[in-house]
Protein backbone atom coordinates (compact mmCIF):
# COMPACT_ATOMS: atom_id res chain seq x y z
CA UNK A 1 0.00 0.00 0.00
CA UNK A 2 3.50 2.50 0.66
CA UNK A 3 4.43 2.22 -2.30
CA UNK A 4 1.34 2.91 -4.46
CA UNK A 5 0.63 6.45 -1.91
CA UNK A 6 3.89 7.56 -1.53
CA UNK A 7 4.33 7.92 -5.61
CA UNK A 8 0.80 10.68 -5.23
CA UNK A 9 1.87 12.38 -2.55
CA UNK A 10 5.49 13.11 -4.14
CA UNK A 11 3.84 13.99 -6.94
CA UNK A 12 2.00 17.13 -5.39
CA UNK A 13 5.57 17.88 -3.19
CA UNK A 14 7.51 17.98 -6.12
CA UNK A 15 5.08 20.77 -7.55
CA UNK A 16 6.23 22.57 -4.65
CA UNK A 17 9.28 21.82 -4.64
CA UNK A 18 10.10 23.09 -8.02
CA UNK A 19 10.02 26.78 -6.52
CA UNK A 20 10.72 26.40 -2.79
CA UNK A 21 10.75 29.22 -0.19
CA UNK A 22 13.99 30.47 1.48
CA UNK A 23 15.40 28.97 4.75
CA UNK A 24 12.84 25.48 3.73
CA UNK A 25 13.06 22.88 5.53
CA UNK A 26 11.49 20.83 2.94
CA UNK A 27 13.55 18.76 0.48
CA UNK A 28 13.15 17.81 -3.36
CA UNK A 29 14.47 14.65 -4.10
CA UNK A 30 14.00 15.62 -8.13
CA UNK A 31 15.58 18.59 -7.66
CA UNK A 32 18.59 16.90 -5.68
CA UNK A 33 19.03 14.74 -9.07
CA UNK A 34 18.95 17.19 -11.00
CA UNK A 35 22.04 18.49 -9.42
CA UNK A 36 23.28 15.53 -9.20
CA UNK A 37 23.66 15.36 -12.92
CA UNK A 38 24.12 18.72 -13.65
CA UNK A 39 27.08 18.75 -11.39
CA UNK A 40 28.51 15.54 -13.46
CA UNK A 41 27.29 17.05 -16.74
CA UNK A 42 29.59 20.25 -15.67
CA UNK A 43 32.41 17.79 -14.86
CA UNK A 44 32.26 15.85 -18.20
CA UNK A 45 32.01 19.17 -19.84
CA UNK A 46 34.95 20.41 -18.52
CA UNK A 47 37.20 17.56 -19.37
CA UNK A 48 35.67 17.24 -23.26
CA UNK A 49 36.54 21.12 -23.79
CA UNK A 50 40.44 20.53 -23.10
CA UNK A 51 41.15 20.18 -26.95
CA UNK A 52 38.49 23.12 -27.67
CA UNK A 53 40.72 25.12 -25.25
CA UNK A 54 44.06 24.53 -26.78
CA UNK A 55 42.57 25.19 -30.18
CA UNK A 56 42.23 28.34 -29.51
CA UNK A 57 45.03 29.34 -27.76
CA UNK A 58 46.90 28.15 -30.27
CA UNK A 59 44.74 30.38 -33.00
CA UNK A 60 44.88 33.51 -30.65
CA UNK A 61 49.35 33.06 -30.79
CA UNK A 62 49.29 32.35 -34.45
CA UNK A 63 50.03 35.19 -37.22
CA UNK A 64 48.38 35.47 -40.78
CA UNK A 65 50.50 33.68 -43.85
CA UNK A 66 51.72 36.11 -45.97
CA UNK A 67 53.36 35.00 -49.17
CA UNK A 68 56.67 36.41 -50.29
CA UNK A 69 56.64 39.42 -51.70
CA UNK A 70 58.50 38.36 -55.05
CA UNK A 71 59.97 35.96 -57.05
CA UNK A 72 61.96 37.61 -59.83
CA UNK A 73 63.28 41.01 -59.88
CA UNK A 74 61.12 43.79 -60.09
CA UNK A 75 60.63 45.48 -63.64
CA UNK A 76 58.30 47.32 -65.89
CA UNK A 77 59.77 46.32 -69.00
CA UNK A 78 57.48 43.98 -71.32
CA UNK A 79 58.74 40.63 -71.71
CA UNK A 80 58.95 38.43 -75.50
CA UNK A 81 55.94 36.03 -74.18
CA UNK A 82 52.52 35.98 -75.69
CA UNK A 83 50.51 34.68 -72.65
CA UNK A 84 50.77 32.74 -69.39
CA UNK A 85 49.35 29.03 -68.82
CA UNK A 86 48.71 27.03 -65.12
CA UNK A 87 49.72 23.71 -64.76
CA UNK A 88 50.01 21.46 -61.61
CA UNK A 89 47.00 22.97 -59.36
CA UNK A 90 44.44 20.06 -57.87
CA UNK A 91 43.89 21.58 -54.92
CA UNK A 92 42.08 24.68 -55.92
CA UNK A 93 38.82 25.38 -57.92
CA UNK A 94 38.35 27.78 -60.43
CA UNK A 95 35.89 29.80 -57.55
CA UNK A 96 39.82 30.01 -55.81
CA UNK A 97 41.31 30.89 -59.27
CA UNK A 98 38.91 33.77 -59.99
CA UNK A 99 40.17 35.80 -57.50
CA UNK A 100 43.37 36.32 -59.59
CA UNK A 101 43.91 39.66 -61.30
CA UNK A 102 43.10 39.47 -65.03
CA UNK A 103 46.66 39.84 -66.99
CA UNK A 104 46.79 41.89 -69.64
CA UNK A 105 48.66 39.98 -72.54
CA UNK A 106 49.58 43.48 -74.26
CA UNK A 107 52.41 43.85 -72.24
CA UNK A 108 53.58 41.15 -68.90
CA UNK A 109 56.72 42.00 -67.19
CA UNK A 110 58.73 40.74 -64.00
CA UNK A 111 55.82 42.53 -61.91
CA UNK A 112 53.28 40.73 -63.25
CA UNK A 113 54.73 37.48 -63.09
CA UNK A 114 55.62 38.03 -59.14
CA UNK A 115 52.08 39.41 -58.36
CA UNK A 116 50.63 36.17 -59.95
CA UNK A 117 52.60 34.01 -57.97
CA UNK A 118 52.24 35.73 -54.64
CA UNK A 119 47.78 35.35 -55.39
CA UNK A 120 48.25 31.64 -56.35
CA UNK A 121 50.77 31.30 -53.32
CA UNK A 122 48.08 32.82 -51.24
CA UNK A 123 45.35 31.15 -52.34
CA UNK A 124 47.03 27.67 -50.92
CA UNK A 125 48.26 29.44 -47.78
CA UNK A 126 44.38 30.77 -47.04
CA UNK A 127 43.79 26.85 -47.18
CA UNK A 128 46.34 26.03 -45.56
CA UNK A 129 48.91 24.52 -47.54
CA UNK A 130 51.85 26.12 -46.82
CA UNK A 131 54.46 23.83 -48.93
CA UNK A 132 52.97 24.71 -51.85
CA UNK A 133 55.31 26.41 -54.41
CA UNK A 134 55.18 28.18 -57.74
CA UNK A 135 58.31 27.83 -60.66
CA UNK A 136 58.41 29.40 -64.55
CA UNK A 137 58.75 27.18 -67.32
CA UNK A 138 60.37 28.15 -70.28
CA UNK A 139 58.16 29.62 -73.10
CA UNK A 140 56.78 27.02 -75.49
CA UNK A 141 56.47 27.20 -79.21
CA UNK A 142 53.64 29.39 -79.24
CA UNK A 143 55.25 31.94 -76.58
CA UNK A 144 52.90 31.14 -73.65
CA UNK A 145 55.19 31.22 -70.68
CA UNK A 146 54.18 28.21 -68.23
CA UNK A 147 53.47 28.82 -64.31
CA UNK A 148 53.90 25.14 -62.32
CA UNK A 149 53.04 24.82 -59.14
CA UNK A 150 54.19 22.32 -56.82
CA UNK A 151 52.13 20.90 -54.23
CA UNK A 152 53.90 20.34 -51.13
CA UNK A 153 52.99 16.98 -49.86
CA UNK A 154 54.15 14.79 -46.23
CA UNK A 155 57.10 12.65 -47.45
CA UNK A 156 56.97 11.35 -43.21
CA UNK A 157 56.66 12.07 -39.41
CA UNK A 158 59.44 12.15 -36.83
CA UNK A 159 59.35 12.04 -33.19
CA UNK A 160 56.24 10.01 -32.52
CA UNK A 161 56.16 8.10 -29.19
CA UNK A 162 54.07 6.10 -26.86
CA UNK A 163 53.03 10.13 -25.43
CA UNK A 164 52.44 11.46 -29.45
CA UNK A 165 51.23 9.19 -31.37
CA UNK A 166 51.17 10.10 -35.15
CA UNK A 167 48.84 7.65 -35.91
CA UNK A 168 45.88 8.78 -33.65
CA UNK A 169 46.91 12.52 -34.14
CA UNK A 170 47.96 12.74 -38.02
CA UNK A 171 45.61 10.04 -39.38
CA UNK A 172 46.03 9.53 -43.17
CA UNK A 173 48.58 12.30 -43.81
CA UNK A 174 51.85 10.19 -45.40
CA UNK A 175 51.83 10.98 -49.20
CA UNK A 176 48.57 13.32 -49.06
CA UNK A 177 49.15 17.58 -49.21
CA UNK A 178 50.29 18.46 -46.12
CA UNK A 179 47.86 21.32 -44.95
CA UNK A 180 48.79 23.22 -41.66
CA UNK A 181 45.37 23.09 -40.44
CA UNK A 182 45.46 19.11 -40.27
CA UNK A 183 49.08 19.60 -38.49
CA UNK A 184 47.81 22.52 -36.12
CA UNK A 185 44.72 19.89 -35.75
CA UNK A 186 47.03 16.98 -34.67
CA UNK A 187 49.51 19.25 -32.33
CA UNK A 188 46.21 20.35 -30.69
CA UNK A 189 45.11 16.85 -29.97
CA UNK A 190 48.60 16.49 -28.42
CA UNK A 191 48.57 19.14 -26.48
CA UNK A 192 45.22 18.83 -24.85
CA UNK A 193 47.34 16.34 -22.58
CA UNK A 194 48.82 18.56 -19.48
CA UNK A 195 52.04 16.31 -19.61
CA UNK A 196 52.67 17.76 -23.02
CA UNK A 197 53.84 20.18 -24.96
CA UNK A 198 54.41 19.67 -28.54
CA UNK A 199 56.07 21.48 -30.95
CA UNK A 200 56.78 20.52 -35.34
CA UNK A 201 59.49 21.40 -37.54
CA UNK A 202 58.86 21.17 -41.38
CA UNK A 203 61.84 19.91 -43.01
CA UNK A 204 62.32 19.37 -46.80
CA UNK A 205 62.00 15.71 -47.41
CA UNK A 206 64.21 14.03 -50.64
CA UNK A 207 61.42 13.83 -53.07
CA UNK A 208 60.68 16.81 -55.05
CA UNK A 209 57.73 18.65 -53.08
CA UNK A 210 58.02 16.26 -50.13
CA UNK A 211 58.24 17.69 -46.61
CA UNK A 212 59.06 15.87 -43.24
CA UNK A 213 57.10 16.56 -40.29
CA UNK A 214 59.45 16.61 -37.06
CA UNK A 215 57.69 16.05 -33.77
CA UNK A 216 59.26 18.04 -30.44
CA UNK A 217 57.90 17.14 -27.06
CA UNK A 218 59.10 18.57 -23.96
CA UNK A 219 57.05 15.88 -21.85
CA UNK A 220 56.32 16.14 -17.93
CA UNK A 221 54.70 13.48 -15.69
CA UNK A 222 51.72 11.84 -17.51
CA UNK A 223 49.71 11.60 -13.83
CA UNK A 224 48.32 14.75 -11.87
CA UNK A 225 46.27 15.00 -8.58
CA UNK A 226 44.39 17.75 -7.50
CA UNK A 227 42.03 17.90 -4.35
CA UNK A 228 39.46 21.14 -3.13
CA UNK A 229 37.87 21.54 -0.08
CA UNK A 230 34.20 23.96 -0.77
CA UNK A 231 31.27 24.92 0.92
CA UNK A 232 29.07 24.63 -2.59
CA UNK A 233 26.77 21.77 -1.00
CA UNK A 234 23.26 22.02 -0.31
CA UNK A 235 22.02 22.27 3.89
CA UNK A 236 20.05 19.13 3.88
CA UNK A 237 22.98 16.90 2.50
CA UNK A 238 26.33 18.77 3.92
CA UNK A 239 27.39 21.78 3.14
CA UNK A 240 31.48 20.89 3.24
CA UNK A 241 32.59 18.75 0.09
CA UNK A 242 36.02 17.62 -0.86
CA UNK A 243 36.92 16.71 -4.18
CA UNK A 244 39.86 14.59 -5.34
CA UNK A 245 40.80 14.25 -9.29
CA UNK A 246 43.17 11.49 -10.51
CA UNK A 247 44.21 11.74 -14.34
CA UNK A 248 46.30 9.59 -16.73
CA UNK A 249 47.97 11.23 -19.67
CA UNK A 250 47.76 8.21 -22.81
CA UNK A 251 47.59 5.53 -20.46
CA UNK A 252 47.60 3.16 -23.12
CA UNK A 253 49.63 4.86 -25.31
CA UNK A 254 47.34 6.49 -27.94
CA UNK A 255 47.15 10.12 -26.94
CA UNK A 256 44.34 9.19 -25.15
CA UNK A 257 42.88 10.85 -21.38
CA UNK A 258 41.30 9.19 -18.54
CA UNK A 259 40.05 10.67 -15.38
CA UNK A 260 38.48 10.29 -12.57
CA UNK A 261 36.55 12.50 -9.85
CA UNK A 262 35.20 11.70 -5.95
CA UNK A 263 33.48 14.04 -4.19
CA UNK A 264 31.98 13.63 -0.96
CA UNK A 265 30.96 15.56 1.73
CA UNK A 266 33.53 15.76 4.46
CA UNK A 267 32.00 14.40 6.92
CA UNK A 268 29.22 11.73 6.20
CA UNK A 269 27.02 12.29 9.36
CA UNK A 270 24.53 9.09 9.53
CA UNK A 271 21.91 11.46 9.11
CA UNK A 272 22.64 13.34 5.63
CA UNK A 273 25.58 12.45 3.06
CA UNK A 274 26.68 13.18 -0.86
CA UNK A 275 29.01 11.38 -2.42
CA UNK A 276 29.51 11.17 -6.54
CA UNK A 277 31.95 9.96 -9.04
CA UNK A 278 32.78 10.22 -12.83
CA UNK A 279 34.69 8.51 -15.17
CA UNK A 280 35.90 9.97 -18.26
CA UNK A 281 38.05 8.45 -21.16
CA UNK A 282 38.41 10.16 -24.62
CA UNK A 283 40.90 9.20 -27.60
CA UNK A 284 41.41 11.63 -30.47
CA UNK A 285 41.84 10.10 -34.23
CA UNK A 286 42.68 13.31 -36.41
CA UNK A 287 39.97 15.69 -36.63
CA UNK A 288 37.73 13.23 -34.19
CA UNK A 289 37.48 13.14 -30.97
CA UNK A 290 35.67 9.83 -28.72
CA UNK A 291 34.83 9.86 -25.21
CA UNK A 292 32.78 8.01 -23.12
CA UNK A 293 31.56 8.41 -19.78
CA UNK A 294 30.09 7.15 -16.00
CA UNK A 295 28.48 9.05 -13.01
CA UNK A 296 27.33 8.29 -9.99
CA UNK A 297 26.11 9.86 -6.88
CA UNK A 298 24.19 9.12 -3.92
CA UNK A 299 22.84 11.55 -1.38
CA UNK A 300 20.68 10.92 2.33
CA UNK A 301 19.04 13.19 4.14
CA UNK A 302 16.55 13.13 6.97
CA UNK A 303 12.98 14.28 6.99
CA UNK A 304 11.05 15.19 10.44
CA UNK A 305 7.36 13.92 10.23
CA UNK A 306 5.11 15.16 12.98
CA UNK A 307 5.70 11.50 14.90
CA UNK A 308 8.41 10.35 12.89
CA UNK A 309 11.89 10.54 11.18
CA UNK A 310 12.03 9.38 7.87
CA UNK A 311 14.97 8.81 5.50
CA UNK A 312 14.99 10.35 1.91
CA UNK A 313 17.52 8.74 -0.30
CA UNK A 314 18.37 8.40 -3.92
CA UNK A 315 21.38 7.98 -6.42
CA UNK A 316 21.51 8.94 -9.79
CA UNK A 317 23.89 7.45 -12.84
CA UNK A 318 24.37 8.08 -16.29
CA UNK A 319 26.65 7.25 -19.23
CA UNK A 320 27.49 7.72 -22.86
CA UNK A 321 29.48 8.24 -25.50
CA UNK A 322 30.11 11.39 -27.28
CA UNK A 323 32.05 11.81 -31.28
CA UNK A 324 33.17 15.74 -31.51
CA UNK A 325 34.62 16.56 -35.28
CA UNK A 326 36.52 19.88 -36.19
CA UNK A 327 34.41 20.26 -39.15
CA UNK A 328 36.39 23.75 -39.91
CA UNK A 329 39.31 25.61 -39.00
CA UNK A 330 40.64 28.80 -40.38
CA UNK A 331 42.69 31.84 -38.85
CA UNK A 332 39.40 32.92 -36.83
CA UNK A 333 37.05 30.32 -36.57
CA UNK A 334 36.59 26.81 -35.42
CA UNK A 335 33.63 24.69 -36.19
CA UNK A 336 33.00 21.44 -34.04
CA UNK A 337 29.91 19.04 -35.15
CA UNK A 338 29.11 16.66 -31.92
CA UNK A 339 26.79 14.10 -31.02
CA UNK A 340 25.74 12.61 -27.92
CA UNK A 341 23.51 9.19 -26.57
CA UNK A 342 22.84 9.04 -22.97
CA UNK A 343 21.15 6.74 -20.71
CA UNK A 344 20.30 8.53 -17.18
CA UNK A 345 18.97 6.70 -14.02
CA UNK A 346 17.41 8.08 -11.30
CA UNK A 347 16.44 6.11 -7.99
CA UNK A 348 14.62 8.58 -5.19
CA UNK A 349 13.35 6.73 -1.87
CA UNK A 350 10.69 7.86 0.82
CA UNK A 351 11.23 5.46 3.62
CA UNK A 352 12.23 2.59 1.42
CA UNK A 353 9.62 3.03 -1.36
CA UNK A 354 10.69 4.12 -4.99
CA UNK A 355 8.46 7.20 -5.61
CA UNK A 356 8.01 6.73 -9.38
CA UNK A 357 7.15 10.21 -10.65
CA UNK A 358 10.45 11.88 -9.15
CA UNK A 359 12.22 7.99 -10.54
CA UNK A 360 13.15 9.06 -14.22
CA UNK A 361 14.85 6.37 -16.90
CA UNK A 362 16.26 8.12 -19.87
CA UNK A 363 17.77 7.75 -23.04
CA UNK A 364 18.70 10.92 -24.80
CA UNK A 365 20.47 11.87 -27.80
CA UNK A 366 21.79 14.99 -28.20
CA UNK A 367 23.20 16.75 -31.80
CA UNK A 368 25.16 19.94 -31.28
CA UNK A 369 27.19 22.82 -33.84
CA UNK A 370 29.45 25.06 -31.94
CA UNK A 371 31.64 27.65 -33.28
CA UNK A 372 34.37 29.54 -31.71
CA UNK A 373 35.35 33.01 -33.68
CA UNK A 374 38.24 34.32 -32.54
CA UNK A 375 39.09 38.34 -32.21
CA UNK A 376 42.38 40.20 -31.19
CA UNK A 377 40.98 40.82 -28.16
CA UNK A 378 38.74 37.79 -27.54
CA UNK A 379 36.73 35.06 -27.69
CA UNK A 380 32.79 34.25 -28.96
CA UNK A 381 31.56 30.69 -28.86
CA UNK A 382 27.91 29.97 -29.25
CA UNK A 383 26.51 26.46 -29.49
CA UNK A 384 23.29 25.34 -30.48
CA UNK A 385 21.73 21.28 -29.76
CA UNK A 386 19.13 19.22 -29.87
CA UNK A 387 17.98 16.68 -27.26
CA UNK A 388 15.57 13.69 -28.13
CA UNK A 389 14.55 11.33 -25.47
CA UNK A 390 14.41 8.26 -27.25
CA UNK A 391 12.62 4.72 -26.44
CA UNK A 392 15.86 2.94 -26.01
CA UNK A 393 18.50 0.73 -23.82
CA UNK A 394 15.71 -0.29 -21.95
CA UNK A 395 13.86 2.61 -21.98
CA UNK A 396 10.20 1.52 -22.46
CA UNK A 397 7.68 4.33 -23.24
CA UNK A 398 4.46 2.23 -22.23
CA UNK A 399 5.72 1.70 -18.73
CA UNK A 400 6.90 4.95 -17.36
CA UNK A 401 4.20 7.53 -16.01
CA UNK A 402 7.36 10.72 -16.82
CA UNK A 403 7.12 11.67 -20.70
CA UNK A 404 10.64 10.22 -21.76
CA UNK A 405 10.07 10.93 -25.61
CA UNK A 406 10.32 14.41 -24.99
CA UNK A 407 12.64 17.33 -27.45
CA UNK A 408 14.59 20.21 -26.00
CA UNK A 409 16.71 22.85 -27.66
CA UNK A 410 19.57 24.74 -26.19
CA UNK A 411 21.43 27.47 -27.45
CA UNK A 412 24.87 28.74 -25.18
CA UNK A 413 26.92 32.18 -26.05
CA UNK A 414 29.94 32.97 -23.79
CA UNK A 415 32.29 35.89 -24.94
CA UNK A 416 35.34 36.86 -22.81
CA UNK A 417 36.77 39.92 -23.86
CA UNK A 418 40.18 41.46 -22.64
CA UNK A 419 40.29 45.22 -22.62
CA UNK A 420 41.75 48.50 -21.27
CA UNK A 421 40.69 51.38 -19.37
CA UNK A 422 42.63 53.67 -17.34
CA UNK A 423 45.13 52.35 -18.10
CA UNK A 424 44.54 48.77 -16.76
CA UNK A 425 43.56 45.26 -17.83
CA UNK A 426 40.52 44.16 -17.74
CA UNK A 427 38.39 41.13 -18.56
CA UNK A 428 34.56 40.79 -19.40
CA UNK A 429 32.60 37.46 -19.61
CA UNK A 430 29.21 37.16 -20.78
CA UNK A 431 26.97 33.78 -20.64
CA UNK A 432 23.63 33.36 -22.16
CA UNK A 433 21.80 30.05 -21.82
CA UNK A 434 18.37 29.38 -22.89
CA UNK A 435 16.30 26.17 -23.09
CA UNK A 436 12.87 25.66 -24.89
CA UNK A 437 10.93 22.42 -25.07
CA UNK A 438 7.48 22.38 -26.35
CA UNK A 439 6.99 19.05 -24.58
CA UNK A 440 6.37 18.80 -20.92
CA UNK A 441 9.67 17.98 -19.37
CA UNK A 442 11.19 15.65 -16.91
CA UNK A 443 12.10 17.06 -13.74
CA UNK A 444 16.01 16.36 -14.16
CA UNK A 445 15.41 18.10 -17.39
CA UNK A 446 14.26 21.48 -16.14
CA UNK A 447 16.65 24.52 -16.08
CA UNK A 448 17.40 25.54 -12.74
CA UNK A 449 17.62 29.39 -12.03
CA UNK A 450 19.46 28.70 -8.50
CA UNK A 451 22.39 26.05 -9.11
CA UNK A 452 25.79 27.58 -8.41
CA UNK A 453 26.63 27.45 -12.36
CA UNK A 454 23.51 29.78 -13.57
CA UNK A 455 22.95 32.57 -11.51
CA UNK A 456 25.26 33.34 -8.26
CA UNK A 457 23.30 33.88 -4.64
CA UNK A 458 21.24 31.08 -3.68
CA UNK A 459 21.50 28.43 -1.06
CA UNK A 460 18.17 28.11 0.14
CA UNK A 461 15.36 28.66 -2.75
CA UNK A 462 15.37 26.65 -6.08
CA UNK A 463 12.85 27.84 -9.03
CA UNK A 464 13.03 25.49 -12.14
CA UNK A 465 11.09 24.91 -15.15
CA UNK A 466 11.09 23.65 -18.51
CA UNK A 467 11.94 26.56 -20.48
CA UNK A 468 13.79 29.51 -19.55
CA UNK A 469 17.53 31.28 -19.53
CA UNK A 470 19.64 33.23 -17.73
CA UNK A 471 22.59 35.89 -18.09
CA UNK A 472 26.10 35.72 -16.23
CA UNK A 473 27.96 38.93 -16.33
CA UNK A 474 31.17 39.25 -14.64
CA UNK A 475 34.24 42.06 -15.05
CA UNK A 476 37.65 41.39 -13.29
CA UNK A 477 41.17 42.40 -13.45
CA UNK A 478 44.71 40.56 -12.29
CA UNK A 479 47.25 41.70 -9.85
CA UNK A 480 50.56 40.27 -8.72
CA UNK A 481 50.81 40.45 -5.36
CA UNK A 482 54.20 39.39 -3.94
CA UNK A 483 54.46 36.70 -6.58
CA UNK A 484 50.55 35.57 -6.28
CA UNK A 485 47.99 36.71 -8.71
CA UNK A 486 44.74 37.86 -7.09
CA UNK A 487 41.89 38.65 -9.37
CA UNK A 488 39.10 40.67 -7.97
CA UNK A 489 35.60 40.80 -9.92
CA UNK A 490 32.21 41.46 -10.00
CA UNK A 491 29.23 40.05 -11.13
CA UNK A 492 25.25 40.00 -12.11
CA UNK A 493 23.09 37.75 -13.19
CA UNK A 494 19.61 37.77 -14.86
CA UNK A 495 17.18 34.76 -15.27
CA UNK A 496 13.69 33.60 -16.09
CA UNK A 497 11.45 30.40 -15.93
CA UNK A 498 8.67 29.54 -17.66
CA UNK A 499 6.97 26.30 -16.23
CA UNK A 500 4.76 24.05 -18.47
CA UNK A 501 0.57 24.71 -17.67
CA UNK A 502 -1.81 27.84 -17.79
CA UNK A 503 -1.71 27.93 -13.94
CA UNK A 504 2.18 28.39 -13.06
CA UNK A 505 3.14 31.08 -13.86
CA UNK A 506 7.00 32.45 -14.72
CA UNK A 507 9.66 33.10 -12.18
CA UNK A 508 12.14 35.86 -12.48
CA UNK A 509 15.60 35.77 -10.68
CA UNK A 510 18.59 38.02 -10.17
CA UNK A 511 21.90 37.75 -7.91
CA UNK A 512 24.87 39.80 -7.52
CA UNK A 513 28.30 38.72 -6.61
CA UNK A 514 31.31 40.10 -5.22
CA UNK A 515 34.97 37.69 -5.18
CA UNK A 516 37.83 37.31 -5.45
CA UNK A 517 40.95 34.29 -6.50
CA UNK A 518 44.82 34.15 -5.63
CA UNK A 519 47.16 31.93 -7.28
CA UNK A 520 49.80 30.67 -5.78
CA UNK A 521 52.30 28.38 -7.27
CA UNK A 522 49.32 24.94 -7.09
CA UNK A 523 47.28 26.45 -5.19
CA UNK A 524 44.18 28.17 -5.05
CA UNK A 525 41.82 30.01 -3.46
CA UNK A 526 38.45 31.29 -4.60
CA UNK A 527 35.97 33.71 -1.88
CA UNK A 528 32.80 34.48 -3.36
CA UNK A 529 30.27 36.48 -1.62
CA UNK A 530 26.33 36.69 -3.32
CA UNK A 531 23.35 37.67 -2.83
CA UNK A 532 20.01 36.55 -5.09
CA UNK A 533 16.27 37.33 -5.31
CA UNK A 534 13.28 36.01 -6.69
CA UNK A 535 10.07 37.98 -8.51
CA UNK A 536 7.44 35.44 -8.97
CA UNK A 537 4.11 36.80 -9.67
CA UNK A 538 3.59 39.86 -7.01
CA UNK A 539 5.84 37.94 -4.72
CA UNK A 540 9.04 38.68 -3.77
CA UNK A 541 11.72 36.53 -2.08
CA UNK A 542 15.12 37.72 -0.69
CA UNK A 543 17.86 35.27 -0.27
CA UNK A 544 20.15 35.38 2.82
CA UNK A 545 23.62 36.47 2.02
CA UNK A 546 25.68 33.74 1.01
CA UNK A 547 29.63 33.49 1.33
CA UNK A 548 31.41 30.57 -0.47
CA UNK A 549 34.98 29.39 -0.31
CA UNK A 550 37.03 27.15 -2.19
CA UNK A 551 40.65 25.85 -1.43
CA UNK A 552 42.23 23.55 -4.39
CA UNK A 553 46.01 21.96 -4.76
CA UNK A 554 47.38 20.73 -7.63
CA UNK A 555 50.14 18.20 -6.87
Amino acid sequence: MIKRIVPLLLFYNSIAFANSPPNSKYFSPISESRRALQDSNREIKQLSKLSHKEQIEQNLNKSELKAKKQILPESDICLPISGIYLQGITLLNNTDLENITPISHDCITTSTLNLLAREVTQLYLDKGFITARVQFIQPNKDGELGVQVIEGFIEKIEGGNWWINTRFLFPNTINKPLNLRALDQGLDQANRLQSNQATLDILPGQLSGGSIVVLHNRHKRPWFVSTSIDNYGQINTGEWLGHTTLSFDSPFGMSDFFSININTTIKSYSEKFNRSYTLFYSVPYGNLTFSNFYSYSQYLTKLQLPNSLIDLDGNTQQYGIKGDYLAYRDQDNLITLSGQLTQKRVNNYFADALILVSSPKLSVLELSVNHAHIFTDGVLNSNFSIEKGLSILGIDSSKNIINNQFIKYKFALDFNQYFTAFDANYQFKHQLFAQYSPDPLPGIEWLSLTERSAIRGFSHSSVSGDNGWYIRNTLSRSYWVAGSQVTPRVGFDLGQVYPQGKRRQESTAFGFSLGITAHYNQATIDIDISRGEIVSGSVTRNEPIMALFNLAYQF
